[in-house]
């Protein structure tokens, strides 16, 4: 007797993962570490956690364009296999399997994000580091965050614009209160709005030429399957001939409904989808202009509180005002540009 061959079993479902798009790492570092002076602090901790005795932060024209940060010390250093599986692995951390250092320090970084922030300080990142562990071999990683750039792949994502500033005259002043308002900032803020709307509607004019491209060619193959299907009848006997035309058009009409719920299902998604998109772009364009309006509040309910204070900072008090006001009108403009 033969054994009998065991039917092939398919329990294996299809696995996915998550994906990210590589503007995350940006929006990551800027949430984390929102000033420099916190994300020069998170490579200082490095340094600590690594047992160094001595670490030196040099900064060169860090007011300008093309300005520097540099942060060395004498700590352990990393081996490759220490590069690979734990710096480079963003929201994980080396440190998150130790509770001590080697000279039995507590570590101050763990969560694998802090270096994130701080990288995110320059344009170009490199990282020189020599192990303790591997006398006389030096290693050395480079980081251009200009590859990370948005690029448009979406029809949400419509681009970017870069600008060359040599001068420094996009360099944001402050005072006291916050950011100083620059003219300079706003027309560079007009041109960009302008650019990017012309490079939407581009954009769309170029998803609506392929997609009428392709709905040519669907409609020239289908032609081509019909004209088959009625020469292939014709060679049919007269009864099989009736049944299976009759069995065709059953099948177009389920086909059809099926369409129709399919298209149903998809305008629903991409309702909701618009839906949340908006939401968070309004939450994230006013978050900024609300804090500001939040902020000059304060300082002006602090003024009012004291009759003197408010004399001698009149001055302040008036440019409070004007950007309340500004912060108030780019979010009104915001929700006409989203409501319209």
């Amino acid at each position: 007797m033969q054994n009998a061959k065991k039917p092939e079993q398919h329990d294996a479902k299809p696995m996915e993962r998550l994906r990210f798009s590589t503007t995350v790492l940006r929006l990551l570092g800027e949430e984390l570490n929102p000033s420099p002076d916190q994300g020069i602090l998170e490579l200082i901790k490095n340094a600590y956690d690594a047992d160094a005795k001595q670490c030196t932060v040099e900064l060169k024209g860090v007011h300008l364009r093309g300005g520097s940060i540099r942060v060395w010390d004498d700590g352990n250093g990393m081996t490759a296999d220490e590069i690979r599986n734990g710096w480079l692995i963003v929201g994980d951390s080396l440190k998150n399997r130790n509770a001590e250092s080697p000279a039995g320090r507590p570590l101050v970084g763990s969560k694998g994000l802090g270096r994130l922030g701080a990288l995110r300080l320059g344009q170009l990142v490199t990282l020189t580091t020599r192990s303790i562990k591997e006398p006389g071999i030096q290693y050395r990683v480079e980081v251009d965050w200009q590859a990370f750039e948005l690029r448009p792949s979406t029809n949400n994502s419509v681009g970017c614009v870069r600008i060359a500033d040599p001068d420094g005259i996009f360099q944001q002043k402050t005072d006291r209160l916050g950011f100083v308002d620059s003219e300079a900032f706003d027309e560079l803020r007009r041109f960009a709005d302008d650019v990017l709307d012309w490079m939407g509607r581009e954009r769309v004019k170029e998803r609506d030429r392929r997609r009428k491209a392709q709905l040519e060619v669907n409609r020239q193959e289908k032609q081509e399957a019909e004209i088959f299907v009625k020469e292939a009848l014709k060679t049919l006997p007269v009864a099989q001939r009736k049944s299976i035309s009759a069995a065709i058009e059953k099948l177009k009409t389920a086909h059809q409904t099926e369409v129709e719920l399919k298209d149903e299902t998809a305008q629903l998604y991409f309702t909701l989808g618009t839906v949340g998109t908006t939401a968070a772009a309004f939450a994230h364009q006013t978050k900024v202009p609300i804090k500001g309006i939040l902020n000059d509040a304060n300082t002006l309910d602090e003024y009012l509180g004291d009759p003197q204070m408010l004399t001698l900072y009149r001055q302040e008090s008036s440019k409070a005002v004007k950007r309340i006001q500004s912060e108030a009108n780019a979010i009104y403009s915001f929700s006409i540009l989203r409501g319209s």
